[in-house]
C-alpha cells in the first residue's frame, strides 16, 4: 500500500492550542508594576536655570532649592515648606564668598589713596622730615628742628629705598590677602581689582614713617600704628572682620619679614 503525505495546514489557519478537556485560563499581557519615572536626573539639572518641576527662575549657580515649589535639586525630590524655608535661609546670597566689598570706587579711590600716601612720603623725602632720616635724628635734636639739610645724592637713595620697601610690602600683602581668603573661606576676587586695594593699605600704612619721636620707641611705635591702619583700611576695602584683618596683618608682617630677612642673608652672602 502507497504511503500517502499528511495534509499540509491551510496558510491562512492558525496554529490553534490542542484541547485536552481541562480548565484554561487565558493569559493577559502583564503590565510593569514599576512607575516610569519622569523625574529629571542630576546630570539633566545641572545646566538648567529653571526649576525641573514648576519652571521657576532659578538664575543662581549655587541655588540648590526652589523658591515657588520646594524642589531640591540634590535629592530631585520636593521637600516640605518648614525645611525649604530652612534651607533658603542657610543657604548664603549669590557674591557672599567674595573677599572684594562692594561700593568702592574703582579704580579711583584705591589708586587715590594710595597715590596720597606715596606723595606724602615724597615730600617728606625731598624737604628732609626727620622722621624719615633716623641716623640724622641726633643731629637734628641737637639743633632742635624737625627739618635738616639732608644732600640731595642722599634724598635720591631714600626715595630709592621707599620705592623697594613700598613694592616688598605691596608683593606680601597680596600673598597675605590670598592666604586670608582661604583661611576664611572665600575667594579673593578680581586679581586686579585685590592689588590695587592692597596698594591703597599698603601706601596708607607707610605714612606713620613720618612720625619723628626717640628712637627706643619709634619703630615699635611705626609698626603698632602702621598694623592698625593697615587692618583698618583692609576692613573698608575688604569683607574682612576684625579678627580676620588682624590676621592680615599678622600674615603680611611675617611674609614680609621672611624676604627682608632673605634679602639681608644674599646681601651678606654676595658682599
Amino acid at each position: 500500500m502507497a504511503e500517502t503525505d499528511p495534509p499540509e495546514p491551510a496558510p491562512d489557519q492558525p496554529d490553534r492550542p490542542i484541547d485536552d478537556g481541562g480548565d484554561h485560563i487565558p493569559l493577559e499581557p502583564v503590565e510593569s508594576s514599576e512607575p516610569t519615572s519622569t523625574a529629571p536626573t542630576k546630570a539633566s539639572v545641572s545646566d538648567l536655570d529653571v526649576c525641573p518641576n514648576c519652571t521657576a527662575p532659578m538664575p543662581a549657580a549655587d541655588q540648590l532649592v526652589c523658591l515657588r515649589c520646594g524642589f531640591d535639586l540634590k535629592t530631585l525630590s520636593v521637600i516640605d515648606t518648614e525645611k525649604s524655608e530652612e534651607l533658603v535661609e542657610a543657604a548664603p546670597a549669590p557674591g557672599s564668598n567674595v573677599l572684594l566689598r562692594k561700593g568702592i570706587l574703582e579704580p579711583w579711590l584705591p589708586l587715590g589713596v594710595a597715590a596720597a600716601g606715596f606723595i606724602a612720603l615724597l615730600i617728606g623725602i625731598l624737604s628732609g622730615w626727620v622722621g624719615l632720616y633716623p641716623d640724622l635724628q641726633f643731629v637734628a635734636a641737637e639743633a632742635d628742628r624737625t627739618v635738616i639739610d639732608v644732600p640731595w645724592s642722599d634724598r635720591g637713595v631714600v626715595v630709592l629705598r621707599l620705592l623697594a620697601a613700598l613694592a616688598m610690602w605691596w608683593g606680601c600683602a597680596i600673598g597675605a590677602l590670598l592666604v586670608t581668603a582661604r583661611l576664611v573661606g572665600m575667594v579673593p576676587g578680581d586679581v586686579k581689582t585685590v592689588a590695587f586695594r592692597a596698594l591703597a593699605c599698603v601706601s596708607a600704612a607707610l605714612v606713620v614713617m613720618l612720625f619723628d619721636l626717640h628712637r627706643s620707641i619709634e619703630h615699635l611705635t611705626e609698626l603698632v600704628a602702621g598694623a592698625a591702619v593697615y587692618a583698618a583700611l583692609s576692613m573698608v576695602f575688604f569683607r574682612l572682620k576684625p579678627r580676620d584683618a588682624a590676621t592680615l596683618a599678622g600674615i603680611t608682617l611675617s611674609m614680609f619679614m621672611v624676604v627682608y630677612l632673605g634679602a639681608r642673608i644674599i646681601t651678606w652672602v654676595t658682599v
